[in-house]
This record gives C-alpha cells, sequence and structure tokens, in this order.
C-alpha cells in the first residue's frame, strides 16, 4: 500500500463481511437485554442512514452534480419509512419476547430479517450510484427512500416489541 492511499477495496470488503456477520449472528440468538439497549441499534442504523443520504448529497455537489432538492429528499424519506412501517409490525409481532426476573429486561428473539433487508437495500443503492451514474438525483432518491424503508420497519418492528414486552407485563402482574 502507498502512503497517502486507505485501505483497498478487498480489505475494505473483508472487514464489512466479518461486521456483518457479527451483527447477524448476534441477532439471530435470543438475547437478554434492557429495554433501552433495545433502541441501540433501531438509533444506530437511523444514525448511519441519515449521514448516507447527507454524505451521497455532499459529494454530488462537490462532484458539480445538483443533488435533489431537500423537500424531495424529505418526501422520498418519509415515504420510504411508511411503507416500511407494515414490515416492522409483522416482523415485531413474530418476535419472542418474555420477561426476565429483572425489571425493564426482557429476552427477544427476533429474526435478522430486517438487518438483511437493510444490507441488502444499501448494497442496491450503491449498484444503483455505481451503474447508472448519469440519472443523478433519481437515482440518489431512490436509494435513499429504499434506505427509509428499512429504518422505517426496523424502528417499527422495535417498537412492536416494546409493545408485546408491555403487554407480556401486563399479562403476569394480572396472574
Amino acid at each position: 500500500m502507498q502512503t497517502g492511499q486507505g485501505p483497498s477495496v478487498g480489505t475494505m470488503a473483508v472487514i464489512y463481511a466479518v461486521a456483518i456477520a457479527l451483527v447477524v449472528w448476534r441477532m439471530a440468538r435470543p438475547q437478554r437485554m434492557s429495554v433501552l439497549r433495545l433502541w441501540i441499534t433501531p438509533i444506530i442504523l437511523l444514525g448511519l442512514t441519515l449521514f448516507s443520504v447527507w454524505a451521497n448529497n455532499y459529494a454530488s455537489a462537490m462532484a458539480g452534480q445538483a443533488p435533489a432538492p431537500n423537500w424531495e429528499t424529505a418526501g422520498v424519506l418519509l415515504i420510504g419509512a411508511a411503507l416500511g412501517v407494515p414490515l416492522g409490525f409483522l416482523r415485531g409481532r413474530h418476535s419472542e419476547v418474555r420477561p426476565t426476573d429483572r425489571r425493564g429486561t426482557m429476552y427477544v428473539h427476533s429474526s435478522p430479517l430486517i438487518v438483511f433487508i437493510w444490507l441488502a437495500v444499501y448494497v442496491a443503492r450503491q449498484a444503483l450510484r455505481a451503474f447508472i451514474p448519469h440519472a443523478g438525483a433519481a437515482t440518489s432518491l431512490t436509494g435513499d427512500g429504499l434506505l427509509a424503508f428499512a429504518v422505517g420497519a426496523l424502528v417499527t418492528s422495535y417498537y412492536a416489541i416494546y409493545q408485546k414486552y408491555r403487554t407480556v407485563l401486563q399479562h403476569a402482574a394480572a396472574a
């Protein structure tokens, strides 16, 4: 590697593959987590998504291309997130949630499906930008909407899991 250059594409691919494998492995098994920790993954993915949208618009502007207007970007993000809500409720309803002996802590066994969807959408977004570079803002907006879809599904699924936990606690208290 020469001075001033970053890691090779192969090295970055291995790093991403290992990080993704660790996240999926962790999410594929039942986890004991607090209500607070339940929200860490959605917050991180939301932050990554917003940063990615901003960085994409910034990179377009630096390359001399006109990024999509802010109102269009916001609209696409809202529509994408709204379309992800039904999938999120479906995942949340099919997640196993059990209380523990510790208040505010639960066992959650949910599918890593949403993380796979987010990753697939992220790869699709990058592929759109790479293979259809002349489409400009339309490609960016499509990718942004796809990312918002995945984040909307994830946040909604965790909300549904939290509601399920509250219901389980109410039933346990009534018994």
